[in-house]
């Protein structure tokens, strides 16, 4: 299974679905939320993908029709791209 495949007409990949739980479940589990980002990161998602409206997972889940800025998922989502830019930069990339 590949976590990046395109799952729709739009793009979204996963980890993109995964931030629409948000907005189809207000009552949402906030934690089971970044525990499955977790998974899904860990099994190769790409969490700057981007689909056909360049919306990345990190701009959907800020968006405050979907999880919202405050959302634990957002923050999660931050410090693995900064993770990822960092281990680049280190590596002269």
């Amino acid at each position: 299974w590949n976590p990046n495949w395109k799952l729709d007409s739009e793009g979204n990949a996963a980890l993109h679905n995964l931030m629409m739980v948000c907005e189809r479940n207000r009552a949402h589990d906030r934690q089971g939320v970044v525990r499955v980002a977790e998974l899904l990161v860990r099994a190769g998602a790409d969490p700057t993908a981007a689909n056909k409206w360049r919306d990345t997972p990190l701009i959907i889940a800020a968006t405050p029709r979907y999880c919202g800025p405050d959302h634990p998922v957002v923050a999660y989502l931050k410090r693995v791209i900064a993770a990822r830019a960092a281990r680049r930069a280190a590596a002269g990339r």
